[in-house]
């Protein structure tokens, strides 16, 4: 049952008892203290919570005459739980005996409660060991991940205020239970605040981190004894940053077997550093750690610090055969356009060929027998026999020889790079193009719930190696020795293909469909009151682009741009295309203009030849 008091209503609603004893009046004053400071300017209610072994209500009316302000609480005993639409952020318990503590271990449950809100603890017995029993609820508190946590009770003629600092305090790194304010008949000894900032600084204690390489999110810096003594990357960044300013002691611990990030089974069963944080192995994990449904269950995530995908890394299309690769230095546009004026040459010597023999002569030369052969041999640059003797020939057969050449040898020159280069066909495009050509998906059992909704030809193509053979597969991959694809992610496909610019391997290829859209996300123990803290530390990095920009200069996207255009041209035959050659196709019309100029001149100096020579006879006779 709820009851909801204000203060005039409970000053005038419980009869007064006999003066008590001075130390329990020091406990109701310190604990109207505690609730005028700290809970009285910031709540709308207060949950009291009674489990007394011995019901005495009246205490809690006794508790608010001494708070200056009314405080509306809510009141209510075990086993009469509150059914409320949100959870209890500001409570007030309290115990007399080891039975109400039983109570509280029943009671205290993240379903009503809050863990992450304030709590008072009042021990109200004087005869019990109230240090025994105020150390088992800061244990049993600290268990549930409750660390705003006071408990006050009687020690000899004054009252005790015992605290729980989870990460270190500042006279001692290590997590304890620390006696924190005593109240007397002057009050408060100590000015400290009543609920310090216990997860702001950490002074210096040490945090259990699970951690493995994946570049370039997290690589690993070790000592010449192979132990990891700094961290790099976008994670590591982050890493190193945020300790730095929680004061704490990062201590890496890496997963067992090479596991890395772990399975984690819809029964809870884990792996790898999942399992390390669900069992309190480690107090969190960071190392390009993504989010879904199943890990929101037994884990907590913080907030999303980059965004990510996941892909796949593709393997290269099949190898160009040796006669295709005959075709490759031009573009189709290209030999179309070649076809057309060899073909047009052709049928203008087969129809002049047709024309009286002057006009062949004049042409194709005087003693040029075989025009068609002679026009081949020009073509592939040999000599031609006889040569001609009229400019006009000459004109046009030395055009032809230098339009040819430049053609001749571009061509010779792309030839020989095909020729030596393991030149493969573009990579498959689309599901249905990867699917058909028979490529098989290879992937650890990390990541084999990506495909729980795929087609069923796409997850009829899945197979499922052990983590241990992803190098092997992504180098067989990428040599074109394995038919397939394996799960990555774009940056390090950079990374990757970084590398393979510095050694002159072959470049990684990406499949071309996405497959996974992956916020990053540092993953605690469900309940941890660390998330909080880590919130508050990634949330400006995010806001003024920090870690984007650990992300630009780790990846460099002027470098990326040059390792994208070599890996198209590496992989991808470039052919050479009309724009790039017009110059000879220029040239052929204006050498057919210059020869038109040429043929009109040589006619008019023939035409005068003539007439002089007609004119002298006629003035003879």
């Amino acid at each position: 049952m709820i009851f909801v008091f204000i203060l005039s209503a409970l000053a005038n609603g419980y009869v007064i008892v006999p003066y008590p004893k001075t130390s329990e009046v020091l406990l109701t004053k310190a604990t109207a203290k505690v609730l005028s400071d700290s809970f009285s300017q910031y709540v709308d209610t207060v949950f009291v919570t009674v489990l007394l072994q011995r019901n005495r209500v009246n205490l809690i009316g006794k508790i608010l005459t001494h708070i200056d302000e009314p405080l509306p609480v809510a009141i209510q005993t075990v086993p009469q739980r509150t059914s409320l639409a949100f959870k209890q952020r500001y409570n007030l318990i309290l115990l007399d005996s080891w039975l109400s503590l039983g109570r509280l271990q029943s009671f205290l449950t993240s379903k009503q409660f809050d863990f992450t809100g304030t709590y008072l603890m009042v021990v109200t017995s004087y005869n019990t060991d109230c240090t025994s029993l105020a150390d088992a609820i800061l244990e049993l508190t600290s268990n549930k991940f409750i660390y705003d946590v006071n408990v006050l009770f009687r020690k000899n003629e004054s009252v005790i205020m015992k605290t729980y600092f989870p990460y270190g305090r500042p006279d001692r790194t290590r997590g304890h239970i620390a006696r924190w304010n005593t109240y007397d008949l002057q009050g408060f000894i100590n000015d400290r605040p009543h609920y310090p900032k216990k997860l702001e600084n950490f002074y210096g204690s040490p945090l259990r981190v699970a951690l493995f390489e994946s570049v370039p999110f997290m690589k690993l810096i070790r000592n010449s004894n192979n132990r990891i003594i700094d961290y790099a990357g976008i994670d590591g960044h982050l890493l190193n940053r945020i300790s730095r300013r929680l004061n704490m002691t990062i201590t890496p611990v890496e997963p067992p077997l090479n596991e890395k990030w772990g399975t984690l089974e819809p029964d809870g069963t884990a792996t790898g550093a999942i399992a390390m944080v669900m069992k309190g192995t480690a107090n969190m994990t960071i190392t390009f750690f993504g989010n879904n449904p199943l890990r929101q269950k037994f884990l907590a995530p913080s907030m999303s610090y980059y965004q990510s995908s996941l892909v796949l890394i593709v393997s290269p299309g099949s190898e160009y055969g040796t006669f295709e690769k005959l075709l490759l230095p031009f573009q189709l546009t290209l030999w179309i356009g070649f076809i057309i004026v060899f073909i047009n040459a052709l049928l203008i010597i087969a129809i002049l060929q047709n024309f009286p023999l002057v006009v062949q002569r004049f042409v194709f030369g005087r003693r040029n027998k075989n025009p068609i052969l002679n026009f081949y041999l020009a073509t592939l640059g040999y000599p031609v026999d006889p040569p001609p003797t009229r400019n006009f020939s000459r004109f046009l057969l030395s055009l032809w020889i230098f339009g040819t050449f430049i053609l001749r040898t571009a061509y010779q020159q792309e030839m020989f790079g095909f020729l030596h280069r393991p030149l493969n066909r573009s990579t498959v495009s689309g599901w249905d193009q990867f699917v058909s050509s028979g490529y098989h998906i290879f992937t650890a059992p990390t990541a084999e719930y990506l495909f729980d909704d795929a087609h069923a030809k796409i997850k009829s193509s899945i197979s499922v190696l052990p983590s241990s053979d992803n190098t092997t597969i992504l180098e067989a991959i990428r040599y074109g020795r394995a038919r397939g694809a394996c799960i990555s992610y774009p940056e390090l496909i950079a990374y990757l293909n970084q590398q393979a610019l510095l050694d002159g391997g072959p470049f990684y290829q990406q499949f071309s469909e996405r497959l996974y859209s992956y916020p990053i996300h540092v993953f605690f123990r469900k309940n941890s009151p660390l998330v909080k803290s880590f919130d508050e530390q990634i949330q400006p990095l995010v806001t003024h682009g920090y870690i984007q920009h650990w992300a630009h200069s780790i990846l460099n996207r002027n470098l990326l741009r040059g390792i994208e255009a070599r890996a198209r041209q590496a992989l991808t035959a470039q052919p050479l295309t009309l724009d790039m050659l017009a110059g000879v196709f220029g040239l052929y019309v204006s050498g057919l203009a210059c020869a038109g100029l040429a043929f009109m001149a040589e006619n008019s100096s023939a035409n005068y030849r003539w007439a002089t020579v007609l004119l002298t006879a006629f003035r003879k006779n």
